[in-house]
């Protein structure tokens, strides 16, 4: 589990690069090999859409629970942290 939201972060981003990477790829490489038909609209427009679709996913597998948010807010001075005051 992530201690910081740093970590936390870092962690969705590897997720949502790992989904949005191939998405891309895959809608680029179906517009190329189909120009001028409706299956290259559909390869551009799902290459478009993959920051969105990736983001979807990330925030889905959030809410679930898979990726983890950060344990606890850094503590304060007052409280015995090394925060701010």
């Amino acid at each position: 589990m992530p201690r910081t939201a740093t970590e936390a972060l870092i962690n969705a981003m590897i997720v949502y690069n790992a989904i949005l990477v191939p998405v891309f790829i895959a809608g680029v490489l179906l517009y190329l090999n189909t120009k001028g038909t409706q299956t290259a609209t559909i390869g551009i427009i799902l290459a478009a859409l993959s920051p969105f679709i990736a983001l979807a996913i990330v925030l889905t597998l959030v809410k679930k629970g898979v990726i983890k948010p950060p344990e606890k807010p850094p503590k304060t001075r007052e409280e015995g942290g090394r925060g701010k005051p």
